[in-house]
Parts: structure tokens; C-alpha cells; sequence
């Protein structure tokens, strides 16, 4: 497999174990880790979706505001 050098959203349950150590080495380029409330299976329910949609906000907007400079 090739390592990914892009920018990745990583987005982490809080409750269980964490599994980011495995897509570790096929991320090569910047990883933003975030953690929301609850276990991997409630990650797509309330308040965790509410939790990622505002990091999502956040990253869409530097995203934007980067653009905007350029």
C-alpha cells in the first residue's frame, strides 16, 4: 500500500479502544485528530454527529478563509 500524504479528519470515539494506531503508518501528511462523546457504534448519533459537524464547520471555514488569502 502507498501512505496517503494528504490531510486527514480523524475522527475518535471517546469510549472504546482507539484505532487510530492503525492507519498510522498510511498517513503520511497532517492529521487532525478529534475526539466526540461516546462509543464507536454512537458516533453517527447525538451528541457525538453534533460534536463532528461543528469541527467540520471549523475546518470548512479555515478551508474558505485560506482560499480567500490566496
Amino acid at each position: 500500500l502507498i501512505p496517503y500524504s494528504g490531510e486527514v479528519l480523524y475522527f475518535s470515539a471517546e469510549e472504546g479502544k482507539e484505532l487510530f494506531t492503525e492507519w498510522g503508518p498510511l498517513l503520511k501528511g497532517r492529521v487532525n485528530k478529534y475526539s466526540v462523546p461516546g462509543s464507536h457504534e454512537e458516533i453517527v448519533d447525538s451528541p457525538a454527529v453534533e460534536k463532528i459537524a461543528m469541527y467540520l464547520l471549523n475546518e470548512f471555514e479555515g478551508i474558505i478563509e485560506k482560499s480567500i488569502l490566496l
